[in-house]
């Protein structure tokens, strides 16, 4: 009987699949390494305090899980890492942040569900697509089971004696890691029933689909397991994955290079390989950077950016670039509105944070405030620099706590770790990375921008929900400041992206960091640090990424209440307006330029806040279009910032090193030079006048004058 002999251009079902994986087994130490590392990775996860509460939609208690995983397998002599690795990623998964997950040995990398038919939705009726993703796989089904495009673009009546929502959603709740239901329903159209890839997820032994289109006609497919182990036949499955295994490597005496981080990090790089291709005619094209395109629109003249990441390296050449499109902005007629399309996953916190001052320059805090977990791992890499430790750490008012350019003793960072902490987690504080030469000169150019002059209701953000990461830090500083109205592709989502405030670090980073302090700064632990630190390690090439930071509120004038919760669980800040379409990756990919140009010429979606109005000096008051064009309070000018009182805010004065980068506005001068302007044309005038009346009188009877009268004096 045959186990594991699959062949890459087939698809098999899920239990001949497990036959050739219940074959192998680890044994208790591999379980103990790594069981090990995962809890002490964990200690610093920012959210396992949170992960049983209220605010969540899946109560875990994270704690008793790990406990119970140890428990089921901690006496058993040889164990099915297929079941262990299951229970290890159920627990993510349940949990459901995007940011917390773990890889498993490259073995199973080579093993993935495929679906070759997806779903969308036309004209308010559900029908299937094709899985556009991999056109061999498609091509692959096809010669295995034949052609199924004769179930494409059909309106479906029920899947598996289901009604087609109920059937998606019951699917995406037992495979999405999705932490919220309307994301986890988009998540599975757009992505995840397509595909699932072993080595994060777990597979799904539903995989049989029959069903009834609405003209009477049925149909029927699969979603089986591609299989591709390089080698891999029936006599070697457990040696092919022991090559995966890994032993301890700080017993290594050399320091390897670090290398980029793998397997997540390759898929974010495919992802953003994707940038937007399509051309249209309803568009031209202005601008392109690494991660995102500029555009204008042939009729109305509007402006719409496409990002396809939040990653644009090399940074200060493409930073250059979007501030190059934000002064073409500026410039331009006032009139002119600007869409962004923000369906990415993510990247670089630098970039949104810059690209949402723009739109807003009275931004404050104009970095994310966040907090850090307290774990003994955490407190030993933050010691001394490492790559684990690279960030510029201040308060609000500017003090420097922390910088990588710093070296000896590290008395800021040591400041910073032992005392700034309260209970588990560090007070608030922001980073970024200002100390670095090659973003010093364009962070200045982007503070002394002073916004590119666009009211709230010519500023349009869409987003489909699972946008990620640093797209929900663009999308959540914006609207919490009230900034532009939000369009929703398909449901009306828990948040605007998913995972809207988690910094994450995987887990080899922190390996080349413990490399570094032991082969570099030994010096500076203890024998019994230095163990610790080579005692955290996968026994395997797999890698784990954490959430490490927790964002709060962009909006400083919000009751204290909201600004407690993290960002990532707040299912308050939402769309304004929602658009029935689940938009393919493909689509998104290409930038969706045929769905943003009937949004743009769709003139019932306007805006709420308009031109600023009233005349104080500190609040800043605009019209509110939704309530007969009153004016209203909407936030603090440029120079001051929010500070909550019961149900409303004050603005107060700002000083911080952000607000003095900016071109000083000094309105006591202004209004002095003003007046000895006036002043001065009013003497002006007057002399002129004087002049002109003598001139008169002295000419009454002449009939030709040659000559101006200064000429005559």
């Amino acid at each position: 009987q045959q186990y594991c002999t699959f062949d890459p251009a087939k698809f098999y079902q899920y239990v001949v699949l497990k036959d050739c994986i219940d074959t192998i087994s680890i044994n208790q130490s591999i379980f103990e390494q790594n069981q090990y590392a995962f809890e002490q990775l964990t200690e610093h996860y920012v959210f396992q305090d949170l992960t049983n509460s209220d605010l969540v939609e899946r109560k875990v208690d994270f704690k008793q899980e790990l406990d119970n995983v140890r428990t089921k397998y901690q006496s058993k002599p040889t164990i099915n890492p297929f079941e262990y690795f299951d229970d290890l990623t159920d627990i993510t998964r349940r949990i459901g942040d995007s940011h917390f997950a773990l890889y498993r040995p490259g073995f199973f990398a080579g093993i993935k569900q495929y679906s070759p038919l997806t779903f969308k939705k036309t004209e308010g009726k559900w029908q299937f697509r094709q899985n556009d993703l991999n056109l061999n796989l498609f091509e692959n089904y096809k010669s295995q089971f034949g052609d199924i495009e004769q179930y494409i673009n059909k309106p479906i009546s029920k899947i598996n004696n289901m009604e087609v929502e109920v059937f998606i959603q019951q699917f995406a709740d037992n495979i999405s890691h999705m932490r919220y239901k309307n994301q986890r329903f988009t998540q599975t159209v757009t992505l995840d029933f397509g595909q699932t890839n072993y080595i994060q997820y777990l597979l799904n032994q539903a995989e049989d689909f029959i069903g009834m289109f609405e003209d009477g006609s049925q149909f029927s497919f699969f979603r089986y397991c591609q299989v591709n182990i390089s080698g891999l036949n029936d006599t070697n499955a457990q040696e092919i994955f022991n090559s995966f295994l890994q032993t301890n490597p700080f017993t290594s005496q050399q320091v390897p290079q670090k290398q980029k981080q793998n397997l997540i990090s390759q898929q974010f790089e495919d992802f953003v390989k994707q940038t937007p291709s399509s051309q249209s005619s309803q568009f031209t094209l202005l601008s392109t950077a690494s991660n995102f395109k500029f555009y204008q629109h042939n009729q109305s003249m509007d402006f719409l950016f496409v990002i396809s990441s939040s990653n644009p390296e090399p940074f200060k050449e493409n930073m250059q670039i979007l501030l190059d499109c934000f002064m073409k902005i500026k410039n331009s007629s006032r009139e002119l509105r600007v869409y962004i399309n923000d369906n990415q996953p993510g990247g670089n916190l630098e970039f949104a944070t810059f690209f949402s001052l723009a739109f807003n320059p009275q931004q404050f805090p104009i970095w994310a405030k966040m907090q850090l977990r307290q774990s003994k791992l955490t407190m030993l890499l933050n010691r001394v620099d490492t790559f684990a430790n690279y960030f510029t750490i201040f308060d609000q008012q500017g003090k420097i706590m922390h910088s990588y350019e710093q070296s000896g003793n590290r008395l800021e960072n040591n400041e910073w770790s032992q005392q700034f902490f309260n209970s588990s987690y560090s007070r608030f504080f922001g980073f970024n990375l200002e100390w670095n030469a090659d973003r010093t000169d364009i962070y200045k150019q982007f503070y002394q921008l002073n916004g590119i002059n666009k009211n709230p209701d010519q500023v349009f953000v869409v987003t489909n929900g699972i946008c990620m990461s640093a797209a929900g830090f663009l999308a959540n500083s914006l609207k919490q400041n009230k900034m532009g109205t939000f369009i929703a592709l398909g449901k009306q989502y828990e948040q605007l992206c998913a995972v809207p405030g988690g910094y994450i670090l995987f887990y080899s980073t922190m390996k080349y960091s413990i490399f570094d302090i032991i082969y570099n700064n030994a010096v500076n632990y203890t024998t019994e640090e230095i163990n610790y630190l080579k005692g955290v390690y996968f026994p395997h090439d797999g890698d784990m990424l954490t959430t490490v930071f927790r964002a709060y509120s962009y909006d400083e004038g919000e009751p204290e209440s909201l600004q407690l919760i993290p960002t990532d669980l707040r299912q308050d800040i939402t769309h304004d307006i929602v658009l029935d379409i689940y938009p393919s990756q493909t689509e998104v990919y290409d930038g969706l330029l045929d769905i943003m140009d009937q949004i743009i010429n769709n003139k019932s979606i306007t805006g709420k806040w308009g031109k600023e109005c009233g005349n104080s000096n500190s609040i800043m008051y605009r019209i509110n279009n939704n309530n007969n064009k009153s004016c209203e309070k909407f936030g603090c000018k440029n120079g001051f910032k929010k500070l909550p009182t019961y149900n409303d805010f004050d603005c107060s004065q700002r000083n911080d090193k952000w607000y003095t980068q900016q071109p000083a506005i000094n309105y006591q001068s202004i209004t002095i030079t003003l007046s000895v302007i006036c002043g001065l044309l009013l003497i002006s005038l007057l002399v002129l006048i004087i002049i002109w009346i003598k001139k008169t009188k002295k000419n009454t009877t002449q009939q030709h004058v040659s000559s101006p009268v200064l000429y005559q004096e």
